[in-house]
């Protein structure tokens, strides 16, 4: 097993890790492909180190993974109740819930107390993973696009709770790869989507991907633009797909009344923002964020691709090997292209 691990700001390695081998109730799954998140950027940056590294280096990375599995050993005495196979693709949920802390028991296990990582490690050439943590996909779907299953998941999580309706303008704040994947499901969703991106190409990209209107500006232009394509009424709903406080402030500043803004993304380094009360008080403006998504949104997310109903592949814009690894951590980190996809067995 050849397998990518942080030991430190700025220092990713390929190691020899030897055999692996799964345990009962889990499968050996030969990766595909590992999408790069800048979560974990922020880990390799040193811009997030006290999460990053509470639970010792070096550490394996990689949670937006996807894989064929190889070999499956089922737990004694327990039916898999599944139907996977070796040879089938599958997209691999890192997030072990408890289902009986406070927030699993209110549907919110997005939130769980006792959250485990226990299938972290896609950027390797083999994985294991527990068996009820594999979703299954249809030949149809590639490996590549399997990968998108876990960051679209955060995507469904972000406009549930944003409760997008039928016919509202919806307003994105970025175009990155998760903006874009905003875009879309916002579109699916009936409403009328406007993409604020001063990045030209992400801008165009949102366009061809659904969004009615673009914006490429930032700051007061872009806020007297949202203005003036809703007829001065503000944004129905608003998400933040940015790390950024000055775009979360654009944001609510885009907002109508009654809006609600989701704050989708982490900021980091932390800022703070200079907020009037009344900003809120008077249109009555819901301000929320997301984080990650539940199983049931990530087994949402699988048939939301392997149905074509959102396009993933076409956000790639960079592909490599395991040898690629840290050119395609810089890369994200300098906000180049769109998404960066490590192959570890091509």
């Amino acid at each position: 097993m050849r397998a990518v691990r942080l030991h430190g700001v700025g220092d990713l390695r390929i190691e020899d890790l030897g055999a692996l081998t799964p345990g009962p109730g889990q499968a050996l799954i030969r990766v595909q492909a590992c999408g790069v998140c800048p979560s974990e950027v922020r880990s390799y940056a040193g811009t997030r180190t006290a999460s990053a590294y509470e639970h010792g280096l070096p550490r394996a990375l990689g949670h937006e993974w996807a894989g064929v599995i190889e070999e499956i050993v089922p737990a004694e005495g327990v039916a898999s109740g599944t139907a996977l196979r070796p040879g089938q693709l599958v997209a691999v949920d890192w997030r072990g819930v408890c289902g009986r802390c406070t927030f699993c028991s209110r549907g919110r296990s997005d939130l769980c107390e006792n959250l485990r990582a226990v299938a972290v490690g896609g950027f390797s050439d083999v994985g294991v993973a527990p068996l009820d943590q594999l979703c299954a996909l249809p030949e149809s779907v590639s490996g590549e696009a399997a990968a998108f299953v876990e960051p679209l998941a955060c995507v469904v999580n972000g406009q549930e709770r944003l409760n997008v309706e039928l016919g509202s303008d919806l307003v994105v704040v970025g175009c990155g790869p998760m903006g874009l994947l905003h875009v879309q499901l916002g579109r699916a969703r009936g409403a009328r989507v406007i993409a604020c991106d001063p990045i030209a190409p992400r801008s165009a990209a949102a366009l061809a991907l659904g969004a009615e209107a673009v914006v490429t500006a930032a700051g007061e232009e872009a806020r007297a633009e949202v203005r003036r394509l809703t007829e001065g009424a503000g944004a129905d709903a608003v998400v933040v797909a940015v790390g950024a406080s000055a775009a979360v402030d654009d944001g609510i500043a885009m907002a109508g009344k009654t809006a609600r803004v989701n704050v989708f993304a982490g900021t980091f380094p932390p800022r703070e923002l200079a907020l009037d009360p009344n900003r809120i008080h008077y249109p009555e403006i819901a301000i929320t964020g997301t984080h990650d998504y539940t199983p049931q949104q990530f087994r949402l997310a699988a048939r939301l691709i392997a149905r074509g109903l959102v396009a993933v592949e076409g956000l790639i814009s960079h592909r490599g090997g395991l040898e690629e690894t840290v050119a395609g951590f810089e890369r994200v980190r300098r906000h180049e292209g769109l998404k960066t996809m490590i192959l570890p067995n091509s």
